[in-house]
């Protein structure tokens, strides 16, 4: 089943233990809605270069991301923000 759940603890709980590091979005922080994807990924930095190299521009055109063991270990539930696509 696939659909969009909202960003939990819970939720990046799940999604580590499934094997995924980060979430991925097009939408910016500030916007009203934020819809996140799960991705594996191995290295952050590697990330960005490759999608500069696909011709994404910092930090207009690249992806708003959230690594899930950071955002575990220093953000409170309250301020999570948004809906995370899950494929169960």
């Amino acid at each position: 089943m696939v659909k969009f759940e909202k960003l939990t603890r819970r939720v990046l709980v799940y999604l580590k233990k499934k094997g995924y590091n980060i979430l991925t979005s097009n939408n910016e922080l500030i916007d009203s809605v934020i819809y996140w994807f799960p991705e594996r990924i191995d290295n952050t930095r590697v990330y960005m270069r490759d999608l500069n190299n696909l011709g994404y521009e910092p930090p207009l055109n690249q992806p708003t991301l959230l690594r899930i063991e950071e955002a575990l270990e220093k953000v409170k539930e309250e301020e999570l923000e948004g809906y995370v696509f899950i494929v169960t």
